[in-house]
């Protein structure tokens, strides 16, 4: 182990409050960790959970480790809850444990481990003095023999990981060495599931490859025997990364490599000029990642991975070694979803970078030339961008922002496939409105674009007060886009276009590049918030924020409180699927059906309920309309929950 290692220690003990150490140095000796005493007495229910870990015959199992996954607090879930929230807990002799919060909470999801037990998952536990049973079980093993030329092969490790790595099952991974006789045992593995098996790639460096193969674990108690795994040659990846401004590349920065299929990640450090070279590879579908503070992986690089802009994705089925990754200034690029044929995902074709032109099977070529609406002129600089419909007729567009192309002189060409449906085209353009081309048939040869001159939403954002507001979270919703008001009082956004999100400067000013249609923007901040449309931004620029509101009220279900019911907040507008959207958030009633919904824009609002339709899914029952203005506190009383 390295000597100039420091570590964070967390210390957890029954009955007291988990304790985190930092730069802990082992060379200094023992820890001496002083934890303080803790009781559930003091702690109020929505900040509590307790439970009991017990085998299959109900017998409380000790010292089992109770890991948070996450944490719901209304519609929200923290994937990293929030400060003062116990990540862990420890069984007691009975099998006893509890999980406390800073913060009230809705539910928890929990993951249990324990020796000689199977990890499991329990979702959805919700807090209070209701104590949670969670029964582990013995799990599923399996065993094989790992072989190179004929003989075992000792001290390599193999790794295995669940097929589904979906957030509700998925346990983790699971890594073994092999014995003297390159015998393996993977024992108390989740049961009833497929696993990938495969070797780890570091381990096997001097030997060869274990690709991915695919098992089927049996029920509780039962054993996969896979008999012989022989290794083979593997293949070769070699390359070298650049940045596109010709910076030199920091010291120690690594290019990793790993299997879509296995739970193992290959890095090395790039050596003079940014080459690598990764040998003894499994053939298969790879990804290819580097990362340098400032820039992120270029669109240009051929197997960009558009829903995961961080990475290359690919075939790698024989060597390669003239691999070149690109890196560009700039965040990482937003992701895409994309409905690519079988065929032309990134996936499917071979693993490549900057070194190889972009493979379209089946491709067409489209041209046009792009003018000013008002001289006729061509436009110097411009950018095109290819976007998709599923039919003629739909109304929504897959538009491919990590493929826009950037052109000159007032013509275009770009590549485009003939499959996955209709193909459109957008083109924009500095100080002018963006413009789009009709749905182009399989015949078109392209379309010609005349821009319009245009005003620029840009404005200054004020606090209540009439002062800068400093930092406030702005997003430009143009139309059919949708965005989201958390109950923290933040925004999300889905799928917007690149640079539809800004935050004011010191002096609260902001703007956005112009977009299709007739979009309204969003502001927010700790001080209030402020809904408007581009019409209103343009006849006064400087936007007011209106102080949030607060809700409060109980809900009752046949004389009694309606317990940990949704409430949600609702607009009256109904959308049309073309409008700019927003949806907001809403919370859960407690064991009295009492509610409190914080950060509540000022107007007139619908209270619903909801009904669960399988899954997931649920559908929405209004229960009650009330006004709101800026700042107030509006008590709706008690709701009588109607039925759906």
């Amino acid at each position: 182990m390295d000597p100039a290692l420091l570590f964070r220690v967390l210390v957890v003990a029954p009955g007291h409050e988990p304790r985190f150490f930092p730069k802990v140095d082992p060379r200094r000796g023992p820890l001496e960790a002083e934890l303080n005493p803790r009781s559930v007495t003091n702690l109020p229910p929505s900040h509590l959970l307790l439970g009991r870990v017990v085998d299959e015959e109900g017998n409380g199992v000790e010292n089992a480790v109770v890991s948070l996954d996450s944490l719901r607090q209304g519609d929200t879930t923290h994937g990293s809850p929030p400060e003062g929230t116990d990540p862990l807990a420890i069984t007691d002799e009975r099998g006893d444990f509890f999980l406390s919060s800073k913060e009230g909470f809705e539910a928890m999801n929990l993951e249990v481990e324990a020796r000689r037990f199977a990890r499991k998952k329990f979702n959805g536990l919700s807090g209070g003095t209701k104590r949670h049973t969670l029964k582990v079980t013995v799990g599923a093993a399996l065993t094989g023999r790992v072989l190179k030329d004929g003989k075992g092969l000792e001290g390599v490790a193999l790794g295995v990981v669940s097929q589904d790595r979906g957030i509700e099952n998925f346990t983790g991974d699971f890594v073994i060495g092999t014995m003297d006789d390159g015998r393996f045992l993977f024992s108390n593995l989740p049961p009833g599931r497929d696993y990938y098996v495969y070797g780890i790639m570091s381990s096997l460096t001097n030997h060869g490859a274990l690709p991915a193969q695919l098992v089927r674990l049996g029920a509780d108690g039962t054993t996969k025997e896979l008999g012989e795994l022989k290794l083979v040659p593997g293949v070769k990846l070699a390359g070298h990364v650049k940045l596109s401004d010709g910076a030199p590349l920091p010291p120690h920065t690594r290019v990793s490599l790993s299997s879509e299929e296995a739970w193992d990640v290959l890095a090395v450090e790039l050596g003079a000029e940014g080459r690598f070279a990764l040998e003894h590879l499994p053939p298969g579908t790879h990804n290819v990642s580097a990362r340098v503070p400032g820039y992120r992986i270029a669109g240009a690089n051929a197997s960009f991975d558009a829903s995961n802009p961080f990475r290359l994705l690919g075939q790698l089925k024989t060597d390669k070694t003239n691999l070149t990754l690109l890196l560009e200034p700039g965040e990482d690029l937003r992701s895409e979803y994309s409905s690519n044929p079988t065929g032309e995902r990134p996936r499917d074709l071979p693993l490549a970078g900057i070194e190889q032109k972009r493979r379209i099977p089946n491709p067409r070529t489209l041209t046009g030339r792009v003018t000013d609406a008002e001289t006729g002129r061509p436009l110097n600089q411009f950018r095109v961008l290819p976007g998709r419909r599923s039919s003629p007729t739909s109304p929504q567009t897959e538009w491919q922002y990590s493929r826009m192309l950037a052109q000159s002189n007032g013509v275009y060409a770009l590549e485009v496939s003939r499959q996955g449906g209709t193909v459109l085209l957008q083109v924009e353009a500095d100080d002018y409105l963006p413009a789009v081309s009709a749905s182009l048939s399989a015949d078109a040869a392209g379309w010609d674009f005349q821009l319009k001159k245009c005003w620029t939403p840009s404005g200054v954002l004020l606090t209540p007060e009439g002062k800068p507001a400093q930092g406030a979270q702005i997003i430009y919703i143009g139309e059919g886009e949708q965005a989201g008001l958390r109950m923290s009082g933040e925004l999300s956004s889905y799928h917007l276009r690149p640079g539809s999100e800004a935050r004011t400067d010191a002096q609260g000013r902001f703007g956005f590049a112009p977009k299709l249609g007739e979009g309204e923007l969003v502001a927010v901040s700790t001080e209030g918030w402020r809904r408007f449309t581009l019409p209103e931004l343009k006849a006064q620029t400087n936007v007011t924020l209106q102080g949030w509101t607060r809700v409060v009220g109980r809900l009752i279900r046949n004389g009694q409180g309606a317990a940990r019911e949704h409430v949600d907040l609702q607009s009256p507008a109904i959308w049309d699927g073309r409008r700019p959207w927003m949806n907001y958030h809403g919370t859960i009633t407690d064991e009295a059906g009492r509610f409190v919904i914080e950060h509540v824009p000022p107007g007139t609002w619908h209270l619903s309920t909801r009904v669960p339709s399988g899954g997931a899914s649920w559908s929405n029952t209004r229960q009650h309309e009330f006004k709101a203005a800026p700042g107030e506190t509006v008590d709706v009383g008690t709701i009588q929950q109607k039925s759906p």
